[in-house]
């Protein structure tokens, strides 16, 4: 019997880490072992009074490919009660895949357009674990346009266009899947070319130090603003969610070369 696996997550909006993704910390897994009698039955002895985490069968490795079952999950045991399972070996089979219902219709109007849908990529997520954002690419069906004007991706849950590029027949967007989560995107081809809307403008703040700040909304990235000599890079500094400036951009100039005029565009 597996027991309960205590685990916790960093805060991301918090820490700063180099790595892909913020990794949950996951306690040791601790176990209790049994052996069943001629008729097979086992009994488990002092097992703490909380939901337990699986129940699994080892078998001869030299009759069995698969010598290790598991039989139960998400095992709840009350205090001061016996737990009656009943539990049955058998030949183990894979789980048919699980369904996800997509959100979105066959047609619909998109910017005062309608649109056909022509694809629909799933992500499924069945871990405590937040996949972060990373590009992926589609192969745009046979016979859809591959017209960036005319395709537009929407993804669940807000069914809102996401940004795309076309490289000849394939889609490049970006996409995360957090934790225990489904995520669905599909991709509509227009009866006609409808130009997205235009982005809105980003604002500079000019600094009393000679630099500018870019607020996006979700970071704050400082770039230097004006013309002068100093080897400042291209971008300096970005300020996350929690308020905290990191990175400290510079050139390394090679030895007897040095800025002249910098002027941002």
């Amino acid at each position: 019997m597996g027991l309960k696996v205590e685990w916790h997550r960093d805060d991301a909006a918090r820490k700063f880490t180099g790595d892909m993704g913020y990794r949950p910390h996951v306690g040791p897994q601790e176990s209790l072992t049994t052996e069943t009698d001629a008729s097979g039955v086992f009994r488990f002895e002092k097992v703490p009074a909380k939901r337990q985490e699986f129940i699994a069968v080892s078998l001869d490795p030299e009759k069995y490919d698969i010598s290790t079952r598991f039989l139960a999950q998400g095992i709840d045991v009350i205090a001061n009660r016996v737990t009656k399972l009943n539990l049955t070996i058998t030949e183990w089979e894979s789980a048919p895949a699980r369904e996800v219902k997509s959100p979105f219709a066959d047609e619909t109007k998109i910017g005062g357009v309608n649109g056909k849908r022509v694809f629909e990529q799933f992500f499924k997520n069945p871990f405590y674990f937040h996949f972060p954002r990373q590009l992926v690419h589609i192969t745009i069906p046979p016979g859809v346009t591959t017209n960036p004007e005319r395709l537009a991706l929407l993804a669940s849950p807000k069914g809102q266009p996401e940004p795309i590029q076309i490289t000849g027949r394939d889609i490049y967007f970006f996409a995360e899947v957090p934790e225990k989560t489904d995520s669905v995107y599909a991709l509509y081809e227009l009866e006609k070319a409808a130009p997205p809307a235009a982005l809105p403008n980003l604002l500079l703040e000019p600094q009393k130090d000679g630099t500018a700040i870019v607020d996006t909304g979700r970071a704050r990235f400082r770039i230097p603003n004006g013309t002068g000599t100093d080897p400042l890079p291209p971008l300096i500094s970005v300020q996350g969610v929690d308020g905290v400036c990191r990175g400290q951009g510079r050139f390394r100039l090679p030895a007897g070369i040095k800025v002249v005029s910098a002027r941002p565009r």
